[in-house]
Parts: structure tokens; sequence; C-alpha cells
């Protein structure tokens, strides 16, 4: 698209820089307090003792888990996560486990 490498580094910069403005907490600077997602109190994940609980729920989990563990090789429990800040499948697994 640009002739001119120059051009295309500091376009690249801009379009750098408007992406970090448009989500909160990342700035030139570094990252402030708004963009960091703090725990209360870490290990307690309510949604995933929900899905533990939930029968339904809970037979998705355990087969999610038992495809992931399929082939140990991968290590792909270890991994995928529930969620963002959530457990890896390998604690949802032991989770599986302890509460059967």
């Amino acid at each position: 698209m640009y002739k001119d490498k120059g051009k295309r580094k500091e376009s690249d910069k801009n379009r750098q820089r408007r992406y970090r403005e448009k989500r909160k907490g990342v700035t030139d600077e570094g990252v402030t307090d708004e963009g960091v997602t703090s725990l209360d109190k870490p290990g307690v994940y309510p949604h995933v003792v929900h899905a533990l609980t939930d029968p339904e729920k809970r037979k998705k989990l355990e087969a999610i888990h038992q495809a992931l563990t399929y082939r140990p090789q991968l290590h792909l429990d270890k991994e995928v996560r529930y969620g963002i800040d959530d457990p890896t499948f390998e604690g949802v697994g032991m989770l599986l486990d302890i509460t059967k």
C-alpha cells in the first residue's frame, strides 16, 4: 500500500496508538488501574461453581475435558481456559473429579 517504508511505519504506529486509546486503561505511558482486573478472592470462580452444580452444564464440561485430554501429549487441558481469567481445564478436570 505504501511505497515508502517510513510512511508505512508511521501509519502503523498511528493505527496502534488509536487502537490503544480505544481500549480503556492502556496509554503510551503504560497500563493504568482502569485496565487491570483485580480478583478480590483469587481461586473463587462463581460461574465455574455454577457450571459444576448444573447437571446439563456439568455433562458439557466433562465432554470438553475428555476431548482436551484425549491426546495427552498435546497438553491442551493445560492451555485452554474456562474463561479469560479462569482456571485451565486441567483445574476444571480436578474440580470435576472432586465433586463427583
